[in-house]
């Protein structure tokens, strides 16, 4: 039995054996790595992007997995280090920073680049509101528990009656 390989790179193809046991390649791509090339789909030989590009590419995944796992943790109530998330994911902002100064550095920006950046910032504003939704509700948790002390340390005599003034 002799494998087969493709040209899309070291990672895409890996032998698969299938049921009339020729062994095929399979890609083990990311998602966006399929929507790169169902881009590029009509284009005979496909170019491989800048090595940049594809640097920049791997900091954009790996920040979208970190924000994807906390956005599913705070949705679902899970429990979750959020000094070790947050630190994760400042060192991935400070690395798409970087990676993206040295790919595009003032440059034009390729529209599948603009694409996935714009995808990024929707993960990132939805992660913004679950986290301000859970700092919400500890504050209101807070104000409720200080106003509870307060009303149990005093006797009413400084108390206003009809509300605040």
């Amino acid at each position: 039995m002799q494998e087969q390989t493709s040209d899309l790179g070291q990672d895409a193809a890996l032998p698969v054996v299938s049921e009339s046991n020729a062994v095929q390649p399979t890609l083990q791509a990311s998602e966006h790595q399929d929507q790169d090339l169902a881009l590029l789909s009509d284009v005979h030989e496909l170019p491989e992007p800048p090595e940049e590009l594809l640097a920049l590419y791997a900091v954009i995944d790996r920040l979208e997995t970190l924000l994807e796992e906390e956005n599913e943790k705070l949705l679902h109530n899970e429990d979750f280090d959020l000094d070790h998330s947050s630190f994760l994911k400042g060192k991935a902002l400070l690395d798409l920073e970087r990676a993206e100064k040295i790919a595009i550095g003032g440059g034009a920006v390729p529209a599948h680049t603009q694409k996935r950046m714009a995808e990024l910032r929707e993960l990132i504003d939805l992660n913004m509101r679950l986290l301000a939704t859970q700092l919400n509700a500890v504050k209101d948790i807070t104000e409720k528990l200080s106003q509870t002390m307060r009303d149990l340390d005093s006797d009413g005599t400084y108390a206003a009656p009809y509300g605040h003034w």
